[in-house]
């Protein structure tokens, strides 16, 4: 299995993946047993129920998680889903910033099932500091052509970071590690001017104090990009 291309499908970031004759074959009878599952299980027991949910989901599990791990991701949770469309969705442990440090986030992959062919989109769900990175990866990433192989193709929408290709995914954690490690004090001072800044955001008696703090932050968030030689490269990305 390996990635056909990362496109942006109604304005959201995909990956669209290449199934080779076996992974064909598989997928092909994944397919089946998924789209007999809603019918299958009417009037089972819960316990017989989560039996063949279970079974659906580990043929899944066969097919995607080879890759995933290539790509230096895990499986935590998988549910095929009911329904027209038939997506499956797959959840990932939630990654650290160190062995002993506070977690960063997970992902969540939507598994578009088509006849040939797998697509998903991937979302980073951070734990915390969302609007900070979403302004470093743009600071970072700034007018370079975001192509999914060297630079991510990269969409900020409200419940997380949309990402493509897959295969972007664990240098895009890296990367948040080594901001937060390079940047280190610094990064403590642009979180409190990021934090007066959302305080008096949409306060219309605080217009000044919100736009003074806003400028503040992106400055300094720039300057210590800058400093740590982020703004000049996207070498975490390769």
């Amino acid at each position: 299995m390996e990635v056909a291309k990362a496109c942006w499908i109604e304005g959201t970031p995909y990956t669209l993946f290449s199934l080779d004759a076996t992974e064909q074959e598989r997928y092909a009878s994944f397919r089946k047993r998924h789209s007999g599952l809603e019918g299958c299980i009417q009037g089972l027991k819960m316990q017989e129920r989560r039996l063949r949910e279970h079974e659906v989901q580990e043929d899944f599990k066969e097919i995607i998680n080879p890759y995933l791990k290539q790509c230096g991701l895990e499986i935590a949770t998988c549910f095929a889903g009911y329904g027209k469309e038939k997506r499956t969705h797959v959840q990932t442990p939630h990654y650290k910033l160190s062995n002993q440090g506070d977690t960063i986030g997970h992902v969540d992959f939507w598994f578009d099932e088509q006849e040939n062919t797998l697509a998903s989109k991937a979302i980073l769900v951070l734990n915390t500091d969302r609007d900070m990175f979403d302004d470093t990866f743009k600071m970072i990433v700034g007018k370079k052509v975001q192509d999914g192989s060297n630079v991510p193709l990269l969409s900020f929408q409200g419940n997380g970071i949309y990402v493509a290709s897959t295969e972007c995914i664990s240098p895009l954690f890296g990367l948040m590690r080594d901001v937060i490690g390079a940047l280190d004090s610094a990064f403590k001072e642009i979180r409190l001017l990021h934090q007066e800044y959302i305080a008096h955001k949409g306060n219309e008696h605080y217009k000044i104090q919100a736009r003074v703090f806003k400028e503040a932050y992106e400055k300094r968030l720039r300057e210590a990009l800058t400093e740590a030689g982020f703004i000049k490269q996207v070498h975490g990305l390769n």
